[in-house]
Protein backbone atom coordinates (compact mmCIF):
# COMPACT_ATOMS: atom_id res chain seq x y z
CA UNK A 1 0.00 0.00 0.00
CA UNK A 2 1.18 3.50 -0.88
CA UNK A 3 0.82 6.20 1.76
CA UNK A 4 0.52 9.75 0.46
CA UNK A 5 0.90 12.57 3.02
CA UNK A 6 -0.37 16.00 1.90
CA UNK A 7 -0.79 19.18 3.99
CA UNK A 8 -4.08 20.61 2.67
CA UNK A 9 -7.39 19.61 1.10
CA UNK A 10 -6.59 21.91 -1.84
CA UNK A 11 -3.30 20.13 -2.58
CA UNK A 12 -4.89 16.71 -2.05
CA UNK A 13 -7.95 17.28 -4.29
CA UNK A 14 -6.37 16.10 -7.58
CA UNK A 15 -5.11 12.91 -5.90
CA UNK A 16 -8.42 12.24 -4.16
CA UNK A 17 -10.26 12.64 -7.45
CA UNK A 18 -8.01 10.01 -9.08
CA UNK A 19 -8.62 7.50 -6.27
CA UNK A 20 -12.10 6.70 -7.59
CA UNK A 21 -14.29 4.99 -4.98
CA UNK A 22 -12.94 6.57 -1.82
CA UNK A 23 -13.54 5.65 1.80
CA UNK A 24 -12.99 8.60 4.14
CA UNK A 25 -12.42 8.62 7.89
CA UNK A 26 -11.93 11.65 10.12
CA UNK A 27 -10.16 11.15 13.44
CA UNK A 28 -10.72 13.22 16.64
CA UNK A 29 -7.31 14.89 16.18
CA UNK A 30 -8.46 16.36 12.86
CA UNK A 31 -6.52 13.85 10.78
CA UNK A 32 -8.45 12.99 7.62
CA UNK A 33 -7.64 9.76 5.74
CA UNK A 34 -8.96 8.75 2.33
CA UNK A 35 -8.39 5.24 0.93
CA UNK A 36 -8.88 4.00 -2.60
CA UNK A 37 -7.06 2.66 -5.64
CA UNK A 38 -4.82 4.37 -8.16
CA UNK A 39 -3.53 2.37 -11.14
CA UNK A 40 -4.64 -0.84 -9.38
CA UNK A 41 -2.55 0.03 -6.31
CA UNK A 42 -4.01 0.49 -2.83
CA UNK A 43 -3.45 4.11 -1.84
CA UNK A 44 -4.04 5.87 1.46
CA UNK A 45 -4.12 9.66 1.34
CA UNK A 46 -3.71 11.51 4.64
CA UNK A 47 -4.38 15.23 5.05
CA UNK A 48 -1.76 16.08 7.66
CA UNK A 49 -2.22 19.85 7.99
CA UNK A 50 0.09 22.76 7.30
CA UNK A 51 3.12 23.70 9.37
CA UNK A 52 5.66 21.58 11.19
CA UNK A 53 3.62 20.91 14.36
CA UNK A 54 0.61 19.58 12.44
CA UNK A 55 2.72 17.65 9.95
CA UNK A 56 4.84 16.04 12.65
CA UNK A 57 1.95 15.03 14.91
CA UNK A 58 -0.38 13.84 12.15
CA UNK A 59 2.36 12.01 10.26
CA UNK A 60 3.23 10.08 13.44
CA UNK A 61 -0.47 9.38 14.02
CA UNK A 62 -0.92 8.22 10.42
CA UNK A 63 2.06 5.87 10.66
CA UNK A 64 0.55 4.32 13.80
CA UNK A 65 -2.78 3.78 12.04
CA UNK A 66 -1.40 2.66 8.67
CA UNK A 67 0.97 -0.21 9.32
CA UNK A 68 3.81 -1.10 6.96
CA UNK A 69 3.18 0.99 3.84
CA UNK A 70 5.36 -0.10 0.91
CA UNK A 71 6.05 3.52 -0.03
CA UNK A 72 5.51 6.84 1.76
CA UNK A 73 5.27 10.03 -0.31
CA UNK A 74 5.17 13.52 1.20
CA UNK A 75 3.73 15.96 -1.35
CA UNK A 76 2.70 19.58 -1.50
CA UNK A 77 5.31 21.07 0.81
CA UNK A 78 7.70 22.88 -1.53
CA UNK A 79 5.58 25.73 -2.90
CA UNK A 80 7.96 28.43 -1.67
CA UNK A 81 11.11 26.54 -2.63
CA UNK A 82 11.44 28.39 -5.92
CA UNK A 83 9.47 31.08 -7.72
CA UNK A 84 9.77 28.94 -10.86
CA UNK A 85 7.91 25.96 -9.36
CA UNK A 86 4.49 25.63 -10.95
CA UNK A 87 1.45 23.58 -10.05
CA UNK A 88 2.13 19.87 -10.75
CA UNK A 89 5.93 20.27 -10.81
CA UNK A 90 7.76 17.43 -9.09
CA UNK A 91 10.62 17.88 -6.64
CA UNK A 92 12.45 15.02 -4.95
CA UNK A 93 15.14 14.98 -2.28
CA UNK A 94 15.73 11.24 -2.48
CA UNK A 95 14.93 8.45 -4.87
CA UNK A 96 14.38 5.00 -3.33
CA UNK A 97 16.53 2.11 -4.49
CA UNK A 98 18.05 3.97 -7.45
CA UNK A 99 14.67 4.30 -9.16
CA UNK A 100 14.86 6.22 -12.46
CA UNK A 101 12.65 9.32 -12.20
CA UNK A 102 11.75 12.08 -14.67
CA UNK A 103 12.69 14.97 -12.36
CA UNK A 104 15.79 16.54 -10.89
CA UNK A 105 16.99 15.33 -7.53
CA UNK A 106 18.44 17.88 -5.12
CA UNK A 107 18.86 18.68 -1.45
CA UNK A 108 16.18 20.31 0.68
CA UNK A 109 16.38 22.93 3.41
CA UNK A 110 13.87 22.41 6.20
CA UNK A 111 12.59 25.47 8.04
CA UNK A 112 10.65 25.74 11.29
CA UNK A 113 8.66 28.66 9.84
CA UNK A 114 6.56 29.25 6.75
CA UNK A 115 8.65 30.47 3.83
CA UNK A 116 6.36 32.78 1.89
CA UNK A 117 8.36 33.81 -1.17
CA UNK A 118 11.65 34.95 -2.62
CA UNK A 119 12.36 37.77 -0.13
CA UNK A 120 11.73 35.45 2.81
CA UNK A 121 14.04 32.78 1.29
CA UNK A 122 16.83 35.35 0.86
CA UNK A 123 16.78 36.01 4.63
CA UNK A 124 17.38 32.33 5.46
Amino acid sequence: MILLLIPSHFEAAPFKQKLGAVKTKKYPSGLLIHTGKLLDKDVTLAIIGMGMPHAEIRTAETLQLIQNPTLVILAGTCGALSDTLAKNDLFATAVPNGLQVPWEQTGLYTSRELIAGLEHRRRL
